[in-house]
C-alpha cells in the first residue's frame, strides 16, 4: 500500500487567512459599520489561482452585486408589511435580476446579484435608512474585492532565469498514474509559463496522446514527441520540425517485413496530418491498441495491402518478446540508417513494443534545435532515468519537477549563482 504524501500549506491558503484578517482591521477602523461578512465572502471568490481570474472575477462580483443592491434598494423602498404578498413580490423579482444579468451578457454574475438582493430584502431592519444600508452592502463587496485582488496579487520580488530552456519528461514525471498534471504543478507551471519560463515536454508519445493531458498547460514552446522525431506545436496544431525515415530506407523496412508476413503500423505525416497506416493484426493487442486508439480525433488509421513508405516518421510492433526480438534481428544490418528502440509494455503484460526511427532521431537534437529557437544558452532536463538527465525524479514525486523549476526560474537572491 502505497503512503499517502500530505500536502503543503499553499501560499492562496495563507493569502486567503490575511485577507480575511485585513477584512477584520477594515471593519473596525470603520467603526463596525456594515458587514464584515459580506467584505469577507468577496474576498475568498476573489483569492483564484491566477491574477487573471481574480481581476475577472471582481468585475462580476462588481456587476452582480450593483445589480442586485439596485433591485434590492426599489424593493424596500416600497412601504409594505414582511407577510406573504412582500415575499411572492421578492420571489418575482428574482425573474427581473436575472433578466437583466442575460440582457447585460453577464450571466455568471447572476448568482452574486440573486445573492445580494435577497440579502437586502430579507435583512433590512426597519427604522434603518434603506439607501445607507443598499450603499454600505454595496461598499462592503468593494472593500473585500480591492483587499482580495491586492492581497492575491502580491509576490516576492524575485529575478527570472531567461536564459535557460527547461525540458521534462511525462510519463511517471509530471503526470500522475491517472495521465494528469496534478493541481499544485498545473496553477505555479502555468504562472511561469504566462511570466516567461522556457518550457517544454520531451516524450515517447505522438502529439495525439499528449493533447489532453497537456490541455491546462499554457505552453509556449513546440513539444519534443516521437522520441525527438518531432518539434510539435499544440496551439497552432502543426509540426515545426520532423525527422523523417528517408524513402529507400522505408522501403526497405517494410519489404522485409512484409517479407515474413508481421504486422506493423506505419506513421506517415502529410500536411501536418499523421496517417497511420497498416496491414493486418497478428495478436489480440495489435487489435486492441487499434480499436482504442483509432477514436481519438488526432489520428487517421488507414487499413491497406500497399505499404505506404513516403514521408514515414516511424514503425512501431507490438508482439511478444520472441517475435520482437526476431523482428529486430532482422532489421539489425539496417542499424546504421536507423534507431531502434524496444521496450516493455506497461499496458499489455508479456508484451513489448518495437520502435522505428531515422537514424537523426534524438531528444538531444530537438533539445539543441529549440535552444537555436529561443536564443537560451543553457538547458536543464528532467527525468525518471538515472544518468540520462540533469535531475532524477523519482516515482510519485509528480510535483517536484515544477517545485525545482520554480527555485531554478526564480530564485531566492542568494541562489542565483546556480547555473
Amino acid at each position: 500500500m502505497k503512503k499517502r504524501k500530505i500536502p503543503r500549506i499553499g501560499m492562496r491558503i495563507i493569502k486567503s487567512a490575511l485577507a480575511v484578517f485585513l477584512c477584520f482591521l477594515v471593519f473596525l477602523v470603520r467603526g463596525d459599520q456594515g458587514t464584515v461578512l459580506n467584505a469577507m465572502l468577496a474576498v475568498l471568490w476573489c483569492m483564484q489561482p491566477y491574477i487573471k481570474n481574480s481581476y475577472e472575477n471582481a468585475l462580476q462580483r462588481i456587476l452582480g452585486t450593483a445589480i442586485g443592491a439596485i433591485f434590492g434598494l426599489l424593493i424596500i423602498l416600497i412601504p409594505m408589511e414582511r407577510d406573504i404578498y412582500y415575499y411572492a413580490l421578492c420571489s418575482l423579482t428574482i425573474v427581473f435580476v436575472l433578466y437583466t444579468t442575460v440582457l447585460l451578457k453577464k450571466k455568471n454574475a447572476s448568482f452574486f446579484s440573486c445573492a445580494v438582493f435577497l440579502t437586502v430584502v430579507i435583512n433590512n431592519i426597519a427604522g434603518i435608512d434603506p439607501y445607507i444600508y443598499t450603499f454600505n452592502r454595496f461598499i462592503d463587496t468593494i472593500i473585500g474585492i480591492v483587499i482580495g485582488v491586492g492581497v492575491n496579487s502580491i509576490h516576492m520580488p524575485r529575478k527570472k532565469v531567461k536564459n535557460v530552456l527547461f525540458v521534462s519528461g511525462l510519463d511517471e514525471t509530471l503526470l500522475s498514474h491517472d495521465n494528469h498534471v496534478l493541481p499544485y504543478s498545473e496553477i505555479e507551471l502555468n504562472k511561469m509559463l504566462d511570466a516567461g519560463l522556457k518550457f517544454t515536454i520531451s516524450s515517447m508519445r505522438t502529439p495525439a496522446a499528449l493533447i489532453e493531458p497537456l490541455s491546462n498547460i499554457h505552453l509556449n514552446l513546440p513539444i519534443i514527441a516521437m522520441n525527438g522525431a518531432v518539434l510539435y506545436d499544440i496551439e497552432s496544431n502543426s509540426y515545426t520540425k520532423v525527422f523523417y525515415i528517408k524513402e529507400s530506407i522505408s522501403k526497405e523496412v517494410i519489404n522485409r517485413l512484409e517479407m515474413y508476413n508481421y504486422s506493423y503500423f506505419t506513421n506517415v505525416l502529410i500536411e501536418d496530418a499523421l496517417l497511420i497506416f497498416y496491414n493486418h493484426f497478428s495478436n489480440e493487442v495489435h487489435e486492441t491498441i487499434y480499436k482504442t486508439l483509432k477514436k481519438s480525433p488526432y489520428r487517421n488509421y488507414i487499413q491497406t495491402n500497399e505499404p505506404f513508405d513516403k514521408n514515414v516518421i516511424y514503425f512501431m510492433m507490438i508482439d511478444k518478446l520472441e517475435v520482437i526480438q526476431d523482428i529486430y534481428n532482422l532489421l539489425e544490418s539496417m542499424q546504421d540508417d536507423l534507431v531502434m528502440i524496444t521496450y516493455q509494455s506497461s499496458d499489455y503484460p508479456g508484451y513489448y513494443y518495437l520502435k522505428i526511427y531515422d537514424k537523426a532521431v534524438s531528444k538531444t537534437a530537438m533539445i539543441n534545435e529549440l535552444m537555436k529557437i529561443t536564443d537560451t544558452q543553457k538547458c536543464m532536463t528532467f527525468g525518471t532515468v538515472e544518468g540520462q538527465y540533469d535531475i532524477l525524479i523519482r516515482d510519485n514525486e509528480h510535483d517536484e519537477v515544477v517545485r525545482k523549476i520554480k527555485k531554478m526560474y526564480r530564485p531566492m537572491f542568494y541562489r542565483r549563482k546556480q547555473f
